[in-house]
């Protein structure tokens, strides 16, 4: 039996195979154009601190939707930090990775986090906060080593608490030093570290001051005061300790050369036991206990214009 469907019934068929089309269509438009964010990224926890450096990183968990083209850290003083701050840059891609942050400045609260940036923008991890290590230097002088008549070898300890420490040697006749010398060791990096310098140019019989004087960016520390005196030395090489006494210098042993400064010998007697506290000419010197009491010598040979002393 032929049955007849009505014209409004056909158009409402008509339209509701349309509305499915469409809404089939919009969802197959949706599917191919994915809405693409900034990645989604995380920031790990800050280690190996010190005073000028530290070690930290993050992962990218998500990329957003388009590849990662750069991630690392980024940090300042200031609570937010981004790319308009310092930053380091740690390959691309999704997965985790390490950074680097030199050139810390000592004893200061630091802001870092990662970041992750596609062709949307950046997305940036949570904020983390460290201190990096690190206080003023120490520093302390010991004595004097290697004093000959002219030179001699300052000696010291210095702490450089983490941080880069210069550190230099003052020294003069008095405690306001005057002359100062560069350590040999150079810039010190890390912790405690015994330091010396070599000084040339001193005078013979003569007493010195001298201290360390230790800088890093904290500040500035200065070691205690050392006093040393150089020696004296004879033509024949004999070396002299001296003594200060009041305002004069003294030597503490007997002299004991066996020649006047020009190099002249200075004349003998063949016997130690003979008496020469009487001999006017010539100008005598005789042996003695040399190693207790040095040489015993004549007035006129002390007196001679050749020098013995």
């Amino acid at each position: 039996m032929k049955v007849n469907i009505p014209d409004r019934i056909m158009f409402f068929i008509a339209n509701r195979q349309l509305s499915i089309f469409i809404l089939l269509f919009s969802f197959s438009l949706i599917g191919c154009n994915k809405t693409k964010d900034v990645p989604l990224v995380t920031t790990r926890s800050v280690t190996e601190i010190d005073g000028r450096n530290a070690t930290g990183g993050g992962e990218v968990l998500n990329d957003g939707g388009s590849a990662v083209i750069s991630r690392g850290l980024c940090w300042n003083h200031g609570t937010q930090p981004s790319l308009l701050n310092y930053q380091t840059m740690d390959g691309t891609g999704t997965g985790s990775f390490t950074s680097k942050l030199t050139d810390l400045n000592g004893n200061m609260i630091y802001y870092v986090r990662a970041y992750a940036t596609n062709l949307t923008g950046t997305g940036y991890g949570e904020v983390i906060s460290f201190t990096s290590f690190g206080q003023m230097p120490e520093a302390s002088a010991i004595s004097a080593t290697q004093v000959k008549e002219t030179t001699a070898t300052l000696n010291g300890k210095v702490n450089t608490n983490n941080l880069p420490t210069t550190v230099t040697f003052e020294y003069g006749t008095t405690t306001e030093y005057k002359s100062s010398v560069s350590s040999a060791e150079g810039l010190l990096e890390g912790g405690k570290s015994e330091v010396s310098a070599v000084i040339s140019g001193l005078k013979s019989a003569s007493f010195y001051h001298f201290r360390i004087k230790a800088v890093n960016s904290l500040g500035i520390a200065y070691g205690n005061d050392i006093k040393f005196s150089t020696i004296l030395t004879d033509i024949e090489g004999n070396n002299y300790n001296v003594v200060n006494i009041g305002s004069q210098i003294w030597m503490q042993e007997n002299l004991k050369t066996s020649r006047y400064n020009n190099g002249n010998l200075i004349v003998t007697t063949f016997s130690p036991a003979l008496d020469i506290s009487n001999e006017v000419n010539p100008k005598y010197q005789w042996d003695s206990n040399i190693a207790g009491y040095g040489r015993f010598y004549t007035y006129y040979a002390a007196t001679d214009d050749r020098g013995v002393c």
